[in-house]
């Protein structure tokens, strides 16, 4: 059964949903040699979610499945890294790279987009200590391509569509 995914990608009202105004953004560190070194993924304050992630491309989100229903199975999913791009995995099928300086090779209708709209489901699996949850946690993305929705134990946190910019989410609950 599909998803019920909300329709935020179609109002150009909505830029962010659920994030965190834009600001600076910084790693905290517990001392200023620490900083100074600035190796963040050395920061107790920090934790990389860059690697493997599960992966389905859809041709569009109409497609995905209720990924939060108790009985979804990531079997089948592929792999794909993170930080990357899908469209870069040209030997995969997913999609092509579309860079053009003459015409968009989809019609342009604002806001309307084409049903055919290519979509990827990416799921990763992490935890964090009971002290951990205890701190201000808070999800970062440094950049998407396009829009994304995202979910915290299948529980919709927020929705951004600014490309190649950072989008911050408060996770703490």
């Amino acid at each position: 059964m599909p998803l019920n995914v909300p329709d935020y990608h179609l109002d150009p009202a909505h830029l962010h949903v659920g994030c965190e105004p834009p600001r600076a953004y910084l790693i905290p560190y517990h001392s200023p040699e620490a900083a100074r070194a600035g190796r963040r993924g050395q920061s107790e304050r920090f934790l990389s979610l860059c690697g493997d992630w599960r992966f389905s491309f859809f041709e569009s989100a109409r497609l995905l499945p209720d990924f939060t229903a108790p009985d979804f199975s990531e079997e089948g999913m592929e792999t794909l890294a993170v930080p990357g791009c899908w469209q870069s995995e040209t030997d995969r099928g997913y999609d092509v790279p579309n860079y053009t300086n003459i015409r968009m090779p989809f019609p342009i209708d604002p806001p309307h987009i084409p049903q055919k709209n290519p979509c990827g489901l990416y799921t990763r699996s992490f935890d964090l200590t009971e002290a951990e949850c205890e701190k201000d946690v808070r999800l970062f993305f440094e950049g998407v391509a396009s829009c994304f929705y995202v979910w915290i134990n299948d529980t919709f946190v927020a929705y951004s569509e600014v490309s190649h910019c950072t989008s911050e989410m408060r996770v703490s609950d």
